[in-house]
């Protein structure tokens, strides 16, 4: 970031991660998002957060602050999981409280221009990363044994090694993954 013109800071609660991120030369400060706000108020081109958003109970106040540091004009960038994929099909204890609190999808954070002066400018479904081809597989092989009939034809123990190896042969680039990369823009 640096090295492109680009002036980079974090903020982190966690002082092990502080420090960590300091070792490694990464300019990242020990603030919760509150004291951030005040010291960053409108003085940012962007503000980011990656698979976070879902952990916080208060999501409102979470997305004021975060506005709140941001230039008129200037980008507000989440990624979470995506409610909408495969995950949907999975029973997974840590996609429910006290790990996520809140699920997203496209729709919610369309709903969020009604409530933020924030227009959403773009969404981009990530594609499946080869990390989770075998829970994808997993996940729909489930789904369809467990509602049709016939599902069990078409996911068994003789299919579900051809599905795998034709998605790690490329074609899970084709597929929708596991989280959703937002673009706001603060207006």
């Amino acid at each position: 970031g640096i090295d492109k013109g680009l002036n980079i800071r974090g903020i982190e609660l966690n002082k092990a991660a502080v420090a960590a991120a300091h070792k490694k030369k990464f300019p990242v400060e020990r603030l919760d998002l509150k004291e951030a706000a005040k010291l960053y108020s409108e003085s940012l081109d962007a503000v980011c957060s990656f698979q976070v958003l879902e952990h916080v109970a208060n999501p409102k106040n979470f997305i004021d602050l975060s506005i709140q540091m941001l230039k008129p004009g200037g980008k507000l960038i989440y990624c979470v999981p995506n409610s909408e994929s495969f995950l949907k099909s999975q029973y997974n204890l840590l996609d429910m409280p006290p790990h996520h609190m809140l699920q997203w999808s496209r729709e919610s954070f369309k709903s969020l221009e009604k409530l933020f002066s924030i227009k959403l400018k773009k969404v981009v479904n990530e594609p499946l990363a080869s990390y989770h081809v075998a829970s994808y597989v997993s996940s729909y092989s489930n789904h369809f044994s467990s509602v049709y009939p016939f599902g069990k034809l078409f996911f068994n123990r003789y299919t579900i090694p051809g599905y795998t190896k034709i998605l790690n042969l490329g074609f899970r680039m084709f597929l929708t993954g596991q989280s959703l990369y937002i673009l706001f823009q603060k207006i």
